[in-house]
């Protein structure tokens, strides 16, 4: 297999939170005028693991030297469990004919009720 050369893009980081599993989430904005082909390769990267690094500067391929490898057996589906039920969450939302606008707020109150049940079946 060929190995795949690091993709950069310039961009900034215009928000950020912490997540129920303890990751984080950060929304990333390109900036104007990105070309068509490396926005087709956003899109193709969209929901695969992988590492993500971001600088102030342009990023040589030294700099990425001896990275760890991804375990991709862990999550052969490219999403990790709680990936997984925020997508069928927002799934269930939208079917519902729920706005985007409302989804933060549907996402937190679910996650909060799933949450209470567990937390009723604790001694």
């Amino acid at each position: 297999m060929e190995k795949e050369i690091p993709f950069q893009v310039e961009g900034v980081i215009i928000s950020d939170r912490s997540m129920a599993h303890g990751g984080r989430q950060f929304k990333i904005e390109t900036y104007e005028n990105l070309a068509p082909d490396k926005v087709k390769r956003l899109i193709e990267l969209e929901g695969k693991p992988g590492w993500f690094t971001f600088n102030t500067e342009l990023i040589e391929s030294v700099d990425l030297i001896n990275l760890p490898k991804i375990d991709k057996t862990r999550y052969p589906e490219g999403k990790s469990p709680s990936q997984r039920l925020r997508a069928v969450l927002y799934l269930l939302h939208k079917q519902k004919g729920g706005k985007e606008k409302d989804w933060p707020m549907v996402y937190e109150t679910n996650m909060e009720k799933l949450i209470a049940q567990f937390k009723d079946q604790l001694d």
